[in-house]
């Protein structure tokens, strides 16, 4: 009885085996492509190489991935036997170069490294792993360089501040190597930050008397607090006041003769004229982002606060506006881009105000208004609200909607329940760009990784309205590192893996798991980009590579996107607009289900 069990045992896994087999074998070459690209995510490369290997001759693009797989492995010799490969993209470029850093040969991974050409996701990982092997060989004035160019392709390519750092203390740069060390190092390489706009066409104008519709609504926004002392100057009467906060109360001198001490507020009224703040100074141990010079409309409102000067200005919504829209937006963009994001900030603004009638403003600059008034003032962007005055977006109950808007979607808007663990609003659902067909239920590993290594083409990717890196973008971290985000007190021992565990409609992670020696630690949609290191987005993908002990040894957050992800997409909008798209219809697909009004005041 004993021999037929084992026997009956012995048949049974055969015949699971067969199944399996048959089932693996059965596979189209798709995929089997959406497969190895999940035990990428799940951190099994062995099983992605087990399958790679029965279709690499079949398909060109499956022996690619069988070559990334091994790498992922630390199976080098197999990976060896995959070589060469003829013309390689971005992400196999990346992985040849690891490959030879791996076989000890730092010349030629460094010559991989930097043989890319154009933008593509894996630039600034590429150039950190070119100065990785600088530094290893001592050549740290190409270390410098290399670590530098990581920084001006990825700003949040963190790891590369520790290692610019190292370097520059090498070559007896002490101030800069101290900068890159806290983390204040500005690199001078052109990188993301750079725009070149095109030119505008047709070119609005408007005439030297222009005087814009007023809506009859004053908005209220604070512009600064903790301030000390300031000078204002008055455009209609030229006068230069200099406040003082002195011993609890507001001084207010004129050519050094005091003409009005308050305790309670003091308001600097300023009819259809210009307001001029200079010399701002802060209270001991704090700062302001209210840049010395910044002109104002309508009037300021100086309060006592916290043993300090609070400001206020007091302007009317339109003319609020004029100084929003080239805040958000470039005045050079598209036209109808530049009345969606009218029509949207008028939005945005209305609820604020509706929703803060007992607090003493409605907004603050540098916290959720870009507002710097009329020193940041078009005339293209004027002309974009003068254009749309009055009209604004509605829900089906009548209140204005908060019309929130971001960088880039990265293709596929988001809603607040991702981004901040908010109840969801039907006229913010996520959608995706005009262009991607929308999905039906949550993308898999599979489905998500395609989404952003080869996306298709989108309204959100159109130059030079996108820069390439806040489209797509990738990030590494070592073991290490990513200990020090996630568990800085070090809980969970050393990290063995990392999981996704959920996604939203639009394929952004709500949920990620990263599992230790000794625990795990779960990480929501609302702490997301910060717990990981201040991501762009929580639209990823994260890939790993294992060291010879089995431990993970780096994490590649590879993604899409820039900011929150909710509401309007500015770059999708700008694609749209060049498109031929009028901005009502942008402004129907990012807020399906909102009702614009051409009257709301």
């Amino acid at each position: 009885m004993e021999v037929l069990m084992r026997y009956r045992k012995a048949f049974l896994l055969l015949l699971f085996a067969f199944f399996t087999l048959s089932h693996t074998f059965g596979m189209t070459a798709d995929e089997a492509k959406m497969a190895i690209q999940e035990y990428f995510q799940t951190g099994h490369p062995e099983k992605a190489i087990n399958l790679a290997n029965q279709y690499k001759d079949k398909n060109p693009d499956i022996k690619r991935l069988a070559f990334i797989a091994a790498v992922k492995a630390a199976n080098t010799q197999y990976a060896g036997r995959l070589l060469p490969f003829k013309n390689p993209d971005a992400e196999l470029n990346f992985y040849i170069g690891r490959y030879y850093e791996e076989m000890g040969n730092l010349t030629k991974a460094i010559d991989i490294y930097t043989s890319f050409q154009g933008e593509n996701m894996y630039a600034a990982a590429c150039y950190y792993q070119a100065g990785h092997c600088a530094e290893r060989k001592d050549d740290f004035i190409k270390a410098e360089i290399y670590y530098d160019l990581a920084l001006a392709s990825e700003r949040t390519f963190k790891a590369a501040l520790p290692a610019l750092a190292r370097v520059k203390e090498q070559l007896g740069k002490k101030e800069e190597a101290d900068k890159a060390a806290r983390g204040i190092y500005t690199t001078m390489a052109r990188g993301e930050g750079y725009f070149s706009p095109p030119p505008v066409k047709p070119v609005k104008t408007l005439p030297a008397n222009f005087k814009g519709k007023k809506s009859g609504r004053i908005v209220r926004a604070c512009l600064a607090e903790k301030i000390t002392s300031f000078n204002v100057n008055i455009s209609q009467t030229n006068e230069v006041l200099n406040i003082n906060y002195e011993k609890g109360a507001i001084l207010v001198y004129n050519k050094g003769k005091l003409i009005k001490g308050t305790t309670s507020s003091y308001r600097i009224s300023n009819k259809d004229g210009i307001l001029k703040l200079t010399d701002i100074r802060t209270r001991s141990g704090a700062s302001t982002s209210l840049p010395t010079g910044s002109m104002f409309r309508g009037d300021i409102e100086i309060l006592i606060r916290d043993k300090a000067l609070m400001l206020i200005n007091h302007i009317d919504l339109e003319e609020y506006l004029y100084g929003v829209l080239p805040s958000e937006m470039f005045s050079e963009w598209h036209y109808e881009a530049l009345k969606a994001q009218a029509v949207a900030a008028r939005s945005y603004i209305l609820l604020r105000m509706q929703a803060s009638t007992t607090a003493e403003y409605d907004v603050y600059v540098g916290k959720n208004t870009a507002y710097r008034g009329y020193t940041r003032e078009k005339p293209q962007t004027t002309a974009a609200v003068n254009e749309t005055f009055g009209i604004a977006l509605f829900t089906p109950l009548g209140s204005p909607i908060d019309a929130l808007f971001c960088t880039n979607s990265g293709g596929y808007t988001s809603s607040p329940a991702t981004a901040w663990g908010s109840l969801n609003q039907g006229f913010l659902t996520p959608v995706p760009d005009k262009k991607v067909k929308a999905n039906k239920a949550a993308p898999s590993p599979g489905q998500m990784a395609e989404f952003i290594k080869s996306p298709p083409p989108m309204y959100c990717y159109v130059a030079p309205y996108a820069s390439y890196p806040s489209y797509r973008w990738c990030v590494q971290y070592s073991r290490e590192e990513l200990e020090n985000l996630v568990d800085p007190q070090h809980t969970i021992g050393y990290i063995k893996g990392v999981q996704v565990n959920s996604r939203d409609l639009s394929g952004r992670v709500t949920s990620f798991t990263v599992q230790g020696t000794l625990g795990v630690i779960v990480i929501g949609s609302r702490d997301m980009r910060a717990k990981l290191g201040g991501l762009k987005s929580s639209m990823f993908v994260c890939e790993y590579q294992l060291a010879r002990n089995g431990l993970p040894n780096t994490f590649l957050f590879i993604g899409g996107g820039w900011g929150h992800g909710v509401g309007l997409c500015q770059t999708g909008a700008a694609g749209m607009a060049v498109s031929g798209i009028k901005f009502r219809d942008i402004l129907k697909h990012y807020y399906p289900e909102a009702i614009i009004k051409d009257k709301c005041y």
